[in-house]
């Protein structure tokens, strides 16, 4: 029931509409009988600072963020988590009284979705993609201590500024390959432990494409995530099916990850990841 004490969180972006995130958050909530409820709002960059207001003249207790706000956000903030501050972009803001810290729990769900029996200490991870979401998901397997990581791009020079970033914040040995050098690809990806998609391969006009040119690199004994989550069966996923690949993992794992982590940092609690993950794959199955 709303009443007077019903708290208030919500998504700003710019469109959205087709989020997950308010069926995520409201689940969780009823699930754990929280007095709070979670909707989205349409910001675009050039309202984004009236929006941050909003939230310190309402009392709003937290916002998700999505690009481009996510990097736009963050002068806005009184304060940033280390990794936030490493990855400069923003996924979660906590209002607490009036003043609001930022965080990013893009990463953090990449590490948090992994199967527990992954090592990641004794690991090679490929990663594909350097963008906002790679750049996330790098940092926070550097963080954990992933043995090696390599990273692989379209444009090298991008590549290498991010290996020389997450090198230097975490002490990881980072290389880099181009995607455009097939062999050299196929080589790392069949040495490594876990591959993870973070480009936007696969989804929307480029939903029959993927990052892996030989899928003949991947084995069944690797960890395979792919980023995004529509479709939930990627060209990549479907790759690491036909190589025998048991634990592959789809953007909703990874989605329901990373919500967790927000929904912890606003509630303190934990959200009930399983029964949130059935609930948002019966609504995509309905559409």
């Amino acid at each position: 029931m709303i009443d007077a004490k019903t708290k208030l969180y919500g998504l700003i972006a710019h469109p959205s509409q087709h989020s997950l995130s308010p069926a995520m958050h409201n689940f969780a909530f009823e699930q754990l009988k929280i007095n709070a409820r979670y909707l989205a709002f349409d910001v675009t960059p050039a309202t984004l600072a009236e929006a941050i207001a909003g939230l310190r003249a309402f009392g709003i207790g937290g916002v998700n963020l999505s690009m481009p706000l996510k990097e736009a956000v963050l002068p806005l903030l009184d304060e940033l988590d280390p990794l936030a501050k490493l990855a400069g972009s923003v996924n979660t803001i906590v209002n607490q009284g009036g003043r609001l810290y930022g965080y990013t729990t893009d990463g953090v769900g990449v590490v948090a979705a992994l199967p527990q029996r992954l090592s990641l200490k004794t690991s090679r991870a490929v990663l594909f993609g350097a963008g906002g979401a790679a750049r996330s998901a790098a940092l926070a397997l550097g963080q954990a201590g992933v043995a090696e990581l390599v990273i692989i791009n379209r444009h090298q020079a991008a590549a290498e500024t991010l290996a020389a970033q997450v090198n230097q914040a975490t002490g990881v040995n980072v290389t880099v390959c181009a995607l455009a050098d097939t062999p050299q690809v196929g080589a790392l990806v069949a040495a490594s432990q876990l591959v993870i998609n973070a480009t936007s391969l696969g989804m929307g006009t480029q939903q029959n494409t993927s990052p892996l040119a030989d899928a003949g690199a991947l084995n069944a004994q690797q960890v395979v995530l792919d980023m995004v989550y529509a479709p939930l069966n990627t060209r990549f996923l479907q790759q690491a099916a036909a190589a025998g690949v048991h634990d592959r993992l789809n953007g909703l794992a990874l989605l329901v990850a990373q919500g967790a982590a927000s929904f912890k940092l606003w509630t303190g609690a934990n959200m009930p990841t399983a029964a949130v993950e059935a609930h948002l794959s019966t609504l995509l199955a309905q559409h």
